[in-house]
């Protein structure tokens, strides 16, 4: 029946993980981050909290190994009590590589879309104009590009013609 809540932000170039974890857990015992280990399994503690508040926030420094298994989605966050010493709640860390979670940066993603949206809008508008404007030339240009030839032909009654072919050079007798 208890729920909680945390939010992570990791910087990359220091290892830092800042954290913001809220609960309504009673008689909490310990706070602790987990890891390595996926969804449903369990393992040992890595961070342990000093403070058990419902509210807590601040800022821990993960080793290297720590980070990787941070980027892998393998740390979870346990909040233990009286009642389950083994873990009473407890929610996997997911980082949010794609932003599109929780962020200040989303607004950057909407430019670039808007951006390659006007682009495509300012190409169709110019192609059309361009294509109304010198439609008949263009259609034009590539007509007379191709080449064209007549083929004449005659028969007599047994379907051989009786004109001379151009090569020929006899004398009629």
């Amino acid at each position: 029946p208890y729920e909680g809540s945390a939010e992570f932000s990791f910087d990359y170039e220091t290892n830092e993980l800042k954290y913001r974890i809220k609960h309504d857990v009673e008689d909490v015992t310990d706070i602790h981050i987990h890891g390595p280990a996926r969804i449903g399994d369990t393992a040992d503690p890595i961070i342990i909290f000093d403070d058990v508040d419902e509210s807590m926030s601040g800022t821990v420094e993960l080793t290297a190994e720590h980070a990787f298994h941070l980027r892998s989605g393998l740390l979870y966050v346990n909040i233990h009590s009286e009642t389950n010493p083994a873990g009473e709640i407890r929610g996997q860390i997911v980082i949010d590589e794609d932003g599109s979670g929780f962020g200040d940066d989303w607004w950057q993603v909407g430019l670039v879309f808007l951006a390659i949206v006007g682009c495509l809008v300012i190409i169709g508008v110019v192609s059309t104009l361009i294509y109304v404007k010198k439609g008949d030339a263009i259609r034009n240009a590539l007509s007379s590009s191709r080449k064209t030839m007549e083929v004449r032909a005659s028969f007599s009654e047994n379907g051989i013609s009786n004109e001379p072919l151009l090569g020929d050079q006899s004398i009629p007798a």
